[in-house]
């Protein structure tokens, strides 16, 4: 009975509408999540690991289940062994499942990666975009859900930083239309597929990355991102509903 239905991403504007023929175009919008441009004003680079010549990878945020991060340590592992002058530093910033950690952790010494993957206790916002923006790339940990309608506001802040990015998301996510329409540098592999990760990693390990690129270069996202034009948008969606009969 709605007058408007909302969707985060077009994926799931067309489900909807495939679903349920009697709605009109019209009345099922796709109106994206972004970022508060105010929670990246000042921010300083502030790295948590020591100074390495190597490139470091983080990743900031929850680690659970169906974002499973072991494929992509197994692929970490065999770089090591077959190209080790390509491996950076993972670091993980954030809260994990029990046993997914103690899976991981496990992983790591079995293959000698202590000194190569750092684990992180979960940090103010703040002190957890500071250390974002002094990495080298930022990395998005998918799932193997066949549905791949949504995606993950981790998404938005790592285009606003404008860093590089490793995303572990299937082709057919949306993840891909954002990351081609922002992201200059990134490269995508199944966050299950051991192979395809190793590549994509030593991809963007062989590339000379700024790591201290301020968010100013990226203007043309700020504007389409944030969250001040998603209120404008959203704006004009109630203004239309105003003159409905």
């Amino acid at each position: 009975q709605a007058d408007r239905i909302l969707t985060n991403t077009e994926p799931a504007r067309q489900a909807l509408l495939s679903r349920y023929p009697e709605f009109s175009p019209e009345k099922v919008i796709t109106l994206t999540n972004g970022v508060d441009e105010e929670d990246y004003q000042d921010l300083q680079p502030t790295p948590l690991w020591k100074p390495s010549d190597r490139p470091v990878f983080v990743h900031a945020g929850s680690i659970y289940s169906k974002r499973d991060p072991s494929a992509l340590i197994k692929a970490f592992a065999k770089l090591k062994l077959s190209l080790p002058q390509y491996l950076p530093i993972l670091v993980f910033i954030g809260n994990w499942d029990e046993g997914l950690r103690r899976a991981i952790v496990e992983t790591i010494a079995v293959s000698k990666l202590e000194d190569d993957v750092l684990l992180l206790p979960a940090m103010p916002r703040r002190s957890s975009l500071e250390a974002l923006l002094a990495a080298d790339v930022l990395m998005l940990i998918g799932d193997s859900e066949p549905s791949q309608l949504q995606v993950p506001a981790k998404l938005f802040e790592s285009l606003y930083l404008a860093k590089p990015i490793l995303s572990l998301f299937q082709v057919k996510s949306p993840v891909n239309y954002f990351l081609q329409r922002y992201c200059p540098h990134f490269a995508q592999a199944h966050p299950s597929e051991v192979d395809e990760i190793e590549c994509a990693l030593k991809n963007l390990s062989a590339q000379p990355w700024n790591a201290t690129e301020s968010v100013a270069s990226h203007v043309h996202s700020l504007s389409e991102l944030s969250r001040r034009r998603q209120a404008e948008q959203l704006n004009s969606i109630l203004e239309s509903l105003r003159i409905l009969p």
